[in-house]
């Protein structure tokens, strides 16, 4: 949902692993993001993660083509993670949206 220049969404990130040979989901995060578009392609958002308790920052970018959404982390913490640099989230990904 997009009013003015504020942005609101939420989002679910599965991540593919290949487990004994087979593509399978293998980690699942979902959350809420809101945040300000800063440009006509990109948005700046916090993300909060309701399972994890804990919130961070990031940049969204509109691809050229319009079809994903380039994601960024600019802060998000790795405090009481096993080794301290590990990340709920990978720092970057591409979202594409859902088909249903």
């Amino acid at each position: 949902m997009q009013e003015d220049t504020n942005v609101l969404g939420t989002f679910l990130l599965v991540k593919m692993c290949v487990v004994a040979d087979e593509l399978t989901a293998c980690r699942i995060r979902e959350g809420s993001l809101q945040g300000s578009i800063v440009s006509a392609q990109l948005a700046e958002v916090r993300i909060l993660i309701p399972e994890y308790d804990d919130e961070g920052t990031a940049r969204i970018e509109l691809t050229a083509d319009g079809t994903e959404l380039v994601w960024e982390e600019i802060d998000y913490p790795t405090l009481g993670l096993a080794d301290g640099t590990s990340h709920y989230l990978p720092p970057s990904f591409v979202m594409a949206p859902c088909i249903d």
